[in-house]
């Protein structure tokens, strides 16, 4: 059940960064929820086919990689807060 919620997600984030690229005319601070989005994208991804993957170290390196997109990528959006508030 958790992995169809998570494959759910990843579309419906996907559909999010698409429908973003789509209607942003300009591009300033607030194109950092680009960032954001792919590492929800990648975040739910990986959450979603871990079940098909299996344990082992294919799994742990690519959640290592989800643990440092949430490093790297959620503190960009204080970025996206300012551009928004600009």
């Amino acid at each position: 059940m958790d992995t169809l919620l998570y494959f759910g997600f990843t579309a419906a984030y996907t559909l999010i960064l698409v429908w973003a690229f789509a209607k942003q005319q300009s591009r300033n601070f607030m194109a950092f929820i680009y960032l954001v989005l792919f590492g929800l994208i990648y975040d739910n991804g990986i959450i979603a086919i871990g079940k098909f993957i299996g344990e082992g170290p294919l799994l742990e390196n690519l959640n290592l990689l989800r643990f440092w997109s949430h490093a790297f990528l959620t503190p960009t959006l204080v970025l996206f807060s300012w551009g928004a508030l600009n």
